[in-house]
């Protein structure tokens, strides 16, 4: 299964973005939209219609 693999995102991005990441998917990882098993974040099948909607989320604007 894909998802975002949290060891790529903190080291291309650095501390805090992968931290601001993680803060983000807390609220979807509670409603079973995502799934954090350690080492990627992945969409469930719950998810995979909110998708467009946690990816806006996720998303850094600076």
């Amino acid at each position: 299964m894909w998802g975002l693999n949290l060891d790529d995102l903190k080291s291309q991005f650095g501390n805090e973005l992968y931290r601001y990441c993680l803060d983000e998917a807390r609220g979807f990882i509670d409603k079973k939209w995502l799934v954090d098993d350690g080492k990627c974040l992945k969409i469930t099948d719950c998810g995979l219609f909110m998708s467009d909607a946690i990816m806006a989320q996720l998303m850094y604007v600076d």
